[in-house]
């Protein structure tokens, strides 16, 4: 598994780079062959992290190509203050738990 990790300051409201995720972002990744899962992650401190896993190298260098394409093209530093940090490499523990509860509508989760 291979991960993308992004983080970055925002003014003060996610919902807006969430809603161009989903809309632009979030369809593009999924037709990548390899795509395991993405979050956007509210952090304190006004911070807000997307995490991209892949099961390939391969797969995870092109998401990571269409991120910069389509941060541009939705001018997402309009929404962020300053610069972000972009930390990759391979996940050496990956463990999903498909009983666990999903959580209902509104709670932040699901496309």
């Amino acid at each position: 598994m291979y991960v993308t990790v992004r983080r970055s300051k925002h003014f003060g409201g996610t919902d807006e780079i969430v809603r161009r995720a989903k809309e632009g972002l979030v369809p593009t990744l999924r037709r990548l062959p390899g795509f395991v899962s993405y979050d956007i992650l509210s952090l304190e401190d006004n911070t807000v992290m997307g995490i991209t896993i892949f099961d390939n190298e391969a797969s995870a260098e092109e998401a990571n190509k269409s991120f910069v394409l389509w941060a541009r093209e939705q001018d997402l530093r309009s929404l962020l203050t300053g610069p972000h940090e972009v930390l990759s490499g391979e996940a050496l523990v990956h463990v999903v738990d498909h009983d666990a509860p999903f959580p209902e509508p509104g709670g932040g989760y699901g496309v």
